[in-house]
């Protein structure tokens, strides 16, 4: 009898507790309708003096009749509070400058990521109807874009002025996107989930349902009864998935403190929610990336290897470039593979990024698979964080042939035999390859084959066998790494470049290495002073050291091996000599910085060892590694996660000249550019045109011109000019090509301006450049 009521008991606990979690879940489902179904704006009519719409406009101005705001070069209307529509109706006032016989002028609008129109606008005020829409699920960047200036204002000033806009209405034009409501509902979901499972280690079950669904009613009641007090944009997915797994992994280790028990299951959990979301972003990461355009850097490359691979021109002979030779024939080997669309190389991209992370894991596969995973998600969101800008440039291409050395020197052979020198020579190998795009990227080679080789002796190994071990694997080590540096000189040898290639290392890439960040000219005074302002920087990445030196610490954990510690030890090595990998070219771009942040990572990861450790400064070390990594989770600013594909002014500008060269361009024409990275050399890519000279950049005429080398330069660049007349030259006038300046710099090269005077005639002037056409 006894016995039954304790089982009717339990019958009851257990049935009420169901009612109550599925009131539970029936009210959260509530406040997330509630939150999904907000109230949203409707008509509005905007005064021209609302900073807050009129983004980089002139002063507001006044007449007895009328109040207006001019646009500048490139201003923007904001519609933030209408970015829930999936469509928008903007009733604009406008007129151009007025005065006797004032022309149109021709405005181009432009709105999210969508592709940009131009219209003209008269010299009398007129309301122009303009309707709007996203390229995608949800608006990136919900705002009216207008973009260039009359060529006369009629202004005493003489101001830039675009058009002057009298007022705006803006009123909806469409259905309510399904995403922001679903991302509202969803925000209002994991408050209560969170909050819930939060306060159930303190309060009683009932007390934490009361307060989670108090809690969650305080952002619902703000999105319906104060909504302009709300953040206008929900939190996105991408916040979302790293609330959750950040907020479990901190519940769990949490209570691998207050419980005490099972602590290392505890902390394996929250290192599983962590990386279980990071992961899954990685992935969103690496599959919306694919839509992303090539990065300009990337395209000049990318079109000098399409010159390689498919008319067979020389680097330095035919094609004047900077860079090693590595970095061309890279570019030409993915062009062969990926071919030299955007979707080919983004995917020729992610490969090797995906060849470089499975490298991590297996060279830290020894210290734990947890380890492992923790440095190639962290590292993957970290480039994939740096958007198409970093996609295959140099310093990344050069980390895969050295992760791949540090999977070789992870094998360790039982004896001191022809595998071991072999491995040595694939090591040297490896390392040239590195060489071979960025020559200083060799630094890491010594200390890599040196605890190679140390690792490998053990006490009975007599000191006259260590040093003759010591001379072999040293010229296995030297005969590996001058295979490939070999083999290009001889490429250029036979090809007839190699003089022009000394030219350019000797002569050139002295004056390159003068300037600096922003290419300002630099002299040799003030030259070394600059190199420690921007060094001791570290790119920005100093609370990364912070992780490392945690992880570093690892080394002296006696759990480890001898072989483990010094794997250590060289990750340190060579986090160290990667830190000063920016020195000797003078340039410190974020992606200089690429390899050091790699070694850092990798060093990081080693503190989850501290996983299956107790101790409350464990604890303490992983909550602080953990921090970094939340914070640094970021997407790149052109991931746009169900929103239309990544655009902006310099793509616009590509596609405009690229379209104009398919149209107008025949077989054979040849077309010179004169930009570095505004757009020229991507649309000369797309349209698969062929220089006229062996010039594809011309910042090389521009700083230091009173030196021999430059004029020289020139020079070449003016007989090759006039024994092959292009048929078009595309000049980039806009600041973003970008321009050189300081000392001894210019921005004119008059003998070519007499040319394109006297020889060629404007065709089309576009958003920061202009196309001539040959005289006939």
């Amino acid at each position: 009898m006894l016995a039954s009521t304790q089982s009717s008991r339990q019958w009851l606990f257990k049935s009420a507790s169901m009612l109550s979690n599925l009131a539970y879940a029936a009210v959260v489902g509530l406040l997330g309708a509630l939150a999904a179904f907000s109230p949203a704006p409707g008509v509005r009519n905007v005064a021209v003096d609302e900073s807050v719409v009129f983004d980089n406009f002139w002063g507001v101005e006044r007449n007895d009749t009328a109040v207006w705001r001019w646009s500048k070069d490139q201003s923007t209307i904001h519609f933030t509070a209408y970015r829930e529509y999936s469509g928008v109706l903007l009733s604009m006032l406008l007129t151009a400058p007025q005065y006797p016989g004032a022309p149109e002028i021709a405005i181009t609008f432009a709105t999210d990521t969508a592709l940009p129109f131009t219209l003209g606008i008269a010299p009398q005020w007129r309301v122009y109807h303009i309707l709007l829409a996203p390229n995608g699920w949800s608006w990136m960047h919900p705002g009216l874009q207008l973009r260039g200036v009359a060529p006369y204002s009629g202004t005493p000033d003489r101001r830039a002025l675009g058009v002057a806009v009298g007022g705006v209405r803006i009123r909806p034009a469409g259905e309510r996107l399904l995403l922001p409501a679903a991302l509202r509902c969803a925000t209002i979901v994991v408050i209560a989930l969170l909050t819930r499972v939060w306060l159930r280690l303190w309060a009683p079950f009932w007390v934490s349902q009361v307060a989670s669904l108090s809690i969650a009613l305080l952002p619902v009641a703000g999105w319906r009864l104060a909504p302009g007090m709300m953040p206008v944009q929900p939190p996105g997915v991408w916040e979302l998935t790293l609330t959750v797994g950040a907020g479990f992994a901190a519940l769990w280790l949490v209570k691998s403190y207050i419980i005490g028990d099972h602590v290392a299951e505890y902390r394996k959990r929250a290192f599983d929610w962590l990386f279980g979301s990071l992961g899954c972003l990685l992935i969103l990461s690496s599959l919306f990336s694919l839509r992303w355009r090539l990065g300009f850097d990337a395209a000049n490359m990318i079109y000098s290897g399409w010159l390689i691979e498919h008319h067979g021109l020389v680097p330095y002979l035919n094609i004047v470039v900077q860079n090693m030779p590595g970095t061309y024939l890279f570019s030409a080997a993915i062009v062969r593979l990926f071919g030299f669309g955007d979707l080919g190389l983004r995917f020729a991209d992610q490969m090797l990024l995906l060849a470089l992370l499975a490298s991590v894991v297996v060279a830290l596969r020894p210290f734990g698979a947890r380890v492992g995973w923790a440095a190639a998600i962290t590292f993957g969101l970290c480039y994939l964080h740096n958007g198409s800008y970093m996609a295959l440039q140099r310093e990344f291409v050069l980390l895969v042939p050295i992760g791949l050395a540090l999977v070789i020197v992870r094998i360790r052979h039982p004896v001191i035999s022809k595998r071991f020198f072999l491995a040595l020579t694939v090591v040297g190998v490896l390392f040239g390859l590195a060489a071979t795009v960025k020559p200083h990227a060799i630094i890491g080679l010594p200390i890599v084959a040196g605890w190679y080789v140390w690792m490998h002796f053990s006490p009975d190994v007599q000191a006259n066998n260590r040093l003759m071990v010591v001379l072999k694997a040293s010229t296995a080590v030297i005969v590996g790494a001058l295979l490939p540096l070999v083999a290009v000189a001889g490429y250029l040898w036979q090809a007839g470049a190699w003089s022009y290639f000394l030219d350019i290392a000797i002569n050139y890439w002295p004056l390159y290495n003068r300037l600096d960040r922003v290419h300002q000219t630099i002299d040799a005074i003030n030259y070394p002073l600059y190199v420690w302002n921007n060094w001791r920087e570290l790119g920005g990445h100093h609370i990364w050291l912070i992780t490392a030196l945690i992880g570093a610490a690892s080394f002296r954990d006696r759990t480890l091996d001898r072989d483990q510690r010094m794997f250590v030890q060289m990750l340190i090595a060579l986090a160290i000599v990667y830190s000063i990998y920016p020195i000797p070219a003078g340039k410190f771009w974020s992606y200089h910085w690429l390899p050091m942040l790699f070694f850092l990572v990798l060093l990081m990861a080693l503190s989850f060892r501290l996983l299956e450790q107790p101790g409350r400064p464990h604890l303490f070390a992983l909550l602080i590694v953990g921090t970094v990594i939340v914070a640094a989770a970021r997407p790149a600013p052109e991931l746009h996660l169900f929103g239309g594909p990544p655009t902006n002014r310099k793509f616009q500008r590509t596609d405009r000249i690229a379209a104009f060269l398919r149209e107008r361009i025949r077989p054979g024409d040849p077309v010179q550019t004169l930009d570095w990275t505004g757009g020229a050399n991507y649309a000369a890519l797309i349209a698969q045109t062929v220089p006229a000279t062996s010039f594809v950049e011309d910042f090389y005429f521009y700083h230091h011109i009173s030196h021999p080398t430059t004029q020289r330069l020139r020079q070449r660049f003016l007989d090759e000019f006039d024994r092959n007349p292009p048929r078009f030259v595309i000049q980039i006038t806009a600041e973003d090509k970008p321009w050189v300046s300081g000392l001894d710099t210019t921005r004119a090269f008059p003998e070519l301006d007499q040319r394109l005077a006297t020889a060629y005639q404007p065709v089309l002037f576009g958003d920061g450049f202009i196309i001539y056409e040959r005289r006939t």
